[in-house]
């Protein structure tokens, strides 16, 4: 999973992550509208719980399914 977080700073900050939905459940309120959806995921908004000047674009990923091309793939597109 990889996040791209809108930062208090001007230059939003990308960051490669490999939190799993609950870790990042316990640190953001998720919304569950759907912003938007690709080849190997759905993406969601949310807020830092502790700073709601904080919002990401999360982008949930279901790895199980993907062959070793497909994990190659997903690597390049994040």
């Amino acid at each position: 999973m990889g996040n791209c977080l809108s930062a208090k700073s001007k230059e939003p900050k990308f960051i490669m992550s490999k939190a799993k939905s609950k870790d990042m459940q316990k640190l953001y309120n998720i919304d569950k509208k759907l912003l938007g959806e690709g080849s190997f995921g759905k993406v969601f908004k949310a807020t830092n719980k502790k700073d709601k000047t904080i919002a990401i674009a999360i982008k949930a990923i279901a790895k199980a399914n993907l062959d070793q091309d497909d994990l190659e793939a997903l690597e390049n597109e994040v």
